[in-house]
């Protein structure tokens, strides 16, 4: 009973924090603004193709635009996977993914609709070895989720409501099924193709991301705030991810799993010439049915399920500077976590640096980059805090996503 009032005050004191902490940026980027329009936020784009993909309609009304557009994504793997004595580490699957793009857009309001339907062929039914293996790379590992060979699915990837320019300010409400990805949520076309390459690259999905380079990706169910002017870009948002990523039940909200962002981000050159900042705060809360756990505390088995709530408080700086020949770029992120890990007390870190260099003006125009991560661990399994790192719901393998950029 102590347990679970003293599980209670923490969420209140994470409330309100996260309250604080919104109303706090929000005036803040208030009180720098100036004069003038600002672009709107775009957050459906992190993983779909510029503009849409492929316009098949598109009305002449320009006060109510109806636009009508399309994707397909098709990608053969082949893995070569470490051998093991009985199972099958050499194979290769493919999939195929078409979303269609409906949107309708007016002066005050964009409504989005798009829906997804995946088709995977000659998944590997042999290549899961019984554990500490387990699947023998990706194939194995879609296998696992799905216990099919060739899984499909229809789906809808989002569907939301966006209101923009509320009260005659820079306000957007969106409202539904979109895309997150952290890191994105001040993106402009005047900061150049450079600097959102590296946003895209190096900063976005670290945490909470749409997953949009597996087969079947992720959404999140909920609403997202955002307040824009000519300093700063602020963002708040509540909401639930979906299934998807490695499974075929794309529709499915995991409603056990609630997700609260709250981002203020300096736009380039509005604190420091060149330089984007930003502070972020995330809340993370699992209480899934899900008995199995994994950590080093030497227990496997959660009779009570899943007991994580996890905030992270956190920034970034990125700059891309004229230098000499070419352009140098620098890049800092880092975080600290506090929270409950199950019966522990969460307390981690995770701080990334950057720095890289182009010449401009020899052939082929080099880039040359290096960096340096760390993140927490846990040493101790014996006390009562939990060290290790928790990335919420993140996306990995950024290179399979050079389409989008």
């Amino acid at each position: 009973m102590c347990l679970k009032k003293l599980k209670q005050v923490k969420s209140k004191a994470v409330i309100s924090f996260w309250l604080v902490f919104s109303f706090v940026c929000f005036f803040a980027g208030a009180l720098f603004a100036e004069e003038g329009v600002s672009e709107k936020p775009s957050f459906d784009k992190a993983y779909s193709f510029k503009d849409g993909g492929l316009q098949l309609y598109k009305s002449e009304d320009e006060n109510k635009r109806l636009t009508l557009g399309g994707e397909i994504i098709a990608r053969v793997a082949y893995w070569d996977w470490f051998k093991a004595p009985l199972d099958n580490n050499e194979y290769q699957y493919g999939f195929q993914r078409t979303r269609i793009n409906m949107r309708f857009a007016s002066n005050h309001m964009n409504v989005f609709v798009q829906p997804q339907y995946v088709h995977m062929f000659d998944l590997p039914d042999d290549a899961v070895s019984p554990p500490p293996a387990g699947p023998l790379g990706m194939g194995g590992l879609y296998y696992l989720h799905n216990k099919e060979k060739d899984p499909y699915n229809i789906g809808i990837h989002q569907a939301y409501v966006r209101f923009h320019d509320l009260f005659d300010n820079n306000i957007t409400l969106k409202i539904g099924r979109f895309e997150y990805s952290d890191g994105l949520e001040a993106v402009r076309k005047e900061d150049g193709k450079k600097f959102t390459v590296l946003k895209k690259m190096c900063l976005a999905d670290r945490l909470i991301s749409s997953f949009g380079w597996s087969a079947f990706a992720r959404s999140f169910d909920g609403g997202l705030f955002s307040y824009v002017n000519d300093a700063v870009t602020f963002t708040t948002s509540f909401f639930y991810p979906t299934q998807g990523g490695w499974e075929k039940d794309i529709n499915r909200t995991i409603e056990d799993i609630e997700i609260t962002t709250a981002t203020l981000t300096s736009k380039r050159g509005a604190v420091f010439p060149k330089t984007e900042m930003a502070v972020f705060f995330y809340n993370y809360e699992d209480s899934r049915a899900v008995t199995q756990r994994v950590d080093n505390s030497g227990s496997t088995i959660s009779a009570d399920g899943v007991d994580i709530a996890i905030q992270m408080i956190g920034g970034h700086v990125l700059g891309v500077y004229d230098v000499g020949p070419g352009q140098l770029d620098v890049l800092l992120w880092g975080g600290l976590q506090f929270g409950d890990w199950y019966e522990l007390d969460q307390q981690a870190y995770a701080v990334d640096g950057e720095v890289g260099y182009q010449f401009k003006e020899v052939p082929w125009k080099p880039w040359l980059r290096m960096g340096f991560f760390v993140s927490s661990g846990d040493d101790d399994p014996a006390d009562n805090e939990h060290g290790t790192f928790f990335q919420m719901a993140p996306g990995t393998r950024k290179y399979n996503l050079f389409a989008f950029l």
